[in-house]
């Protein structure tokens, strides 16, 4: 626990001079720091780990976004709509950056977002079932085997990820929903490349 917060103190913490006005006022909005710099109880609070920590977050980010989370359901509005709220009420050019804060903390938080909503499937999603195969004598379904391994080569000996999205499947997702999906897909696997290199 610093005994105040200020350019120094962030610089000492790696924090560029160009971002250190930004980060204090920051925390001064989400009651993290007084006027002088020095701590709050919401800062003591986030001396915590794991639900204790998220819990007390989420307190502090619903306080601080109180106008906003009064006139938006952030699993049914779009950060677009989130974007232009900051824009009319705080400032249009630091708007885009302001909603990526705003998602930012809600994510650490636990709070739900349209976004992450988006990219959950629903466990009772009712699957049909296959219409059962006709079978043909033995030499028929051989050659059948035989067509779907030309169709479908294997992959000997190599971990990899069989992914089969249908278009349908995104018919109700809006463009930015889409993107926040790739972009966590891509975040898995350059992941579990790493993990991999790192266990070579």
């Amino acid at each position: 626990m610093p005994k105040k917060v200020d350019a120094d103190l962030l610089q000492d913490y790696g924090i560029s001079r160009g971002n250190v006005f930004a980060l204090l006022s920051t925390l001064k909005f989400l009651n993290l720091i007084d006027d002088r710099g020095e701590p709050t109880a919401d800062f003591d609070s986030l001396q915590t780990t794991g639900e204790e920590y998220q819990g007390n977050l989420e307190q502090i980010v619903r306080k601080a976004y109180a106008d906003l989370f009064s006139k938006f359901d952030l699993t049914k509005d779009s950060r677009e709509n989130i974007r232009n709220y900051f824009a009319r009420n705080y400032s249009a050019s630091q708007a885009g950056k302001a909603t990526t804060l705003f998602y930012g903390l809600c994510s650490k938080a636990g709070i739900p977002t349209i976004e992450e909503k988006a990219l959950k499937i629903p466990k009772d999603r009712v699957v049909p079932e296959k219409p059962k195969a006709e079978v043909g004598t033995p030499e028929e379904e051989e050659q059948k085997g035989d067509e779907a391994g030309e169709k479908e080569p294997e992959v000997r000996g190599v971990p990899h990820i069989d992914i089969r999205i249908h278009s349908r499947d995104f018919s109700s997702m809006q463009p930015n929903q889409i993107q926040v999906f790739f972009n966590g897909l891509s975040k898995v696997v350059r992941q579990r490349g790493k993990s991999e290199e790192e266990e070579s």
